[in-house]
């Protein structure tokens, strides 16, 4: 009986002691799983913020590269300033009703009007009649020579180059005494001293009037 009761309270040992080792065990396991869990979540924190360092030219590792940083840029004007072309003035007059006319804006305007409708050495008397009918020559400064000069130097690149020549061939006749807008036909077939054909007049009077419609003295002042 006695060696019953041993053996009894023997097994109500172990197995007590069995159920607490296994107690144990789950709650170590557990402790075990959660470290494995914020194990992984530091280490994908990591992998993310994690840069892969540069190589240098000698397949070295480098350090990781910093961004540069730079001085902020001013911001860009709307426009690039305007740059004053240096236009020498022989002829033209350089104040108008009390104001300064400017060469920069004469040069634009027989720029843009004149210059696309060039096409004859005789069409820059057109040119000199209109400037001539407007005032904008100096006192006495109207001479063929000096203007044709003064044109080459501004327009180089025309498709026709300027000369006293063909100027004078007009200007000493009756379209070179006459405003353009006095201009006869009839007078001028009957001038003796111009030889030029009726067509060579119309194209001349035609190229006035178009000149005439775009010239505005007061957009030539400063």
């Amino acid at each position: 009986m006695y060696l019953c009761a041993v053996v009894f309270t023997d097994m109500d040992y172990f197995s007590f002691a069995s159920k607490f080792l296994g107690i144990i065990g789950i709650i170590v396991l557990v402790i075990l799983l959660m470290a494995a869990y914020m194990g992984g979540i530091k280490l994908l924190t990591f992998i993310n913020n994690w840069e892969p360092r540069k190589r240098n030219e000698n397949g070295n590792k480098a350090k990781t590269m910093e961004p540069e940083i730079t001085a902020e840029e001013p911001e860009a004007a709307d426009e690039a300033p305007e740059t004053e072309i240096p236009l020498e003035n022989r002829m033209f007059r350089r104040f108008a009703d009390g104001r300064p006319v400017s060469m920069k804006k004469l040069y634009d305007w027989i720029d843009s009007e004149f210059r696309p409708q060039l096409t004859y050495k005789y069409d820059w008397f057109a040119l000199w009649r209109v400037l001539r009918d407007n005032d904008m020559f100096d006192k006495d400064q109207d001479q063929a020579q000096t203007f044709a000069d003064q044109m080459n130097e501004w327009f180089p690149h025309a498709l026709k180059p300027c000369t006293a020549g063909e100027i004078n061939r007009f200007k000493r006749g009756y379209l070179g005494r006459t405003p353009h807008s006095a201009w006869d036909k009839n007078k001028f077939k009957l001038s003796q001293a111009d030889k030029q054909t009726m067509d060579g007049y119309n194209r001349l009077d035609s190229l006035c009037s178009s000149l005439k419609e775009t010239f505005d003295k007061n957009r030539l002042k400063e």
